[in-house]
């Protein structure tokens, strides 16, 4: 009987941390709500709070009361209704208003896809001082999306951002430097990250557990790498619950938990994170559990994983017919689910 093999290395979890980091996207760009945390859309990988005016909370007023009825009027599907009503509001001057109109305009919600308009209601909210405004036009410079590329301008829209507590443009600016050879600026970027994650940024979080992993903070520490990698699938990272796992299977950084492992594989795996469906189905398999093994490594191989798709072959004959239709079946109704919090201490 030919033994699954073990596909997934340490090594291969942690080449998704820094090497791979790219500045946060235009796809984190979420609705704003009043109490400033996003209404995320779907699609979208909206991350932290979207404090607004700097994360002051002002006090409900006219403004505020229409833009809440315009938000309800999202909530419940009625986009052209709120589209209507968020451009009254933009027009008289509120800036989350404007903020969210940009958005809707952005994407074609509720009329036409006009993105030159969005970039114009971007800058109106962004001097409004609606952060998540201005890290948005941060993205657009520096992609060079609707706009003329220009970097310079990108960083001083992410730093107004940052100044004004907003997490993802933070996460930006470390990243960049990071990225500088200088001891200064790791340093700095490293401490950036810290303050990033410490507002609840999720994969800051992970990639301060690659970085002290790696030994690229300081000395390397396992213990804290663990630390950071937990905090990070708390937050909701799929990888740093992955990383966690892995880390507590090999006892790494702490005692071995096998049990616990397993239960962050299967959120990480839930949530889509491919190595985690492959580790995971690897650990069944060993285990006995072949049809749920073969369920794993068949929604792994949908997601093209070629040596996940050849593990799915080789372990289906030690299933009777029932269990591979159930398997199948199964594996043919995943669908990614947000993470669970669901997670025990480390």
């Amino acid at each position: 009987m030919q033994r699954i093999c073990q596909i997934i290395s340490f090594v291969l979890a942690l080449s998704f941390g820094l090497g791979a980091i790219v500045p946060v996207s235009a796809d984190d760009i979420s609705f704003i709500v009043p109490n400033g945390v996003d209404l995320t859309m779907p699609g979208d990988t909206g991350v932290g709070d979207t404090p607004s005016k700097g994360g002051a909370v002002a006090p409900a007023g006219p403004m505020d009361r229409d833009f809440n009825l315009a938000l309800n009027a999202f909530k419940d599907g009625d986009v052209k209704k709120a589209r209507q009503n968020w451009r009254k509001l933009a027009d008289a001057g509120h800036g989350e208003s404007a903020h969210n109109l940009a958005l809707m305009q952005l994407r074609g919600l509720g009329g036409d896809r006009n993105v030159a308009a969005a970039l114009t209601l971007f800058e109106t909210a962004a001097e409004a001082d609606v952060v998540a405004a201005q890290h948005a036009l941060g993205m657009f410079y520096l992609q060079g999306y609707g706009v003329r590329k220009d970097t310079v301008k990108a960083f001083q829209y992410f730093e107004r951002a940052a100044e004004g507590g907003y997490l993802p443009a933070r996460y930006n600016l470390a990243i960049v430097a990071l990225s500088d050879g200088s001891v200064a600026a790791q340093a700095r970027g490293v401490a950036m990250l810290q303050d990033a994650a410490d507002g609840g940024l999720a994969r800051a979080s992970y990639d301060l557990g690659v970085l002290v992993y790696q030994g690229k903070a300081g000395p390397q520490d396992l213990p804290a790498a663990r630390r950071f990698f937990e905090r990070a699938a708390k937050a909701g990272d799929p990888f740093g619950a992955y990383n966690l796992a892995l880390m507590q299977l090999a006892g790494e950084g702490g005692p071995s938990a096998p049990e616990r492992a397993r239960v962050h594989l299967e959120a990480a795996a839930s949530v889509g994170a491919v190595p985690a469906q492959v580790r995971l189905a690897y650990i069944l398999a060993e285990a006995g559990e072949n049809e749920l093994a073969f369920k794993w490594f068949t929604i792994a191989a949908a997601f093209n994983d070629a040596t996940a798709a050849k593990n799915a072959e080789r372990l289906s004959p030690r299933l009777n017919a029932a269990q591979r239709a159930r398997a199948l079946r199964a594996a043919q109704a995943f669908r990614a689910q947000p993470i669970s919090t669901r997670f025990q201490a480390n």
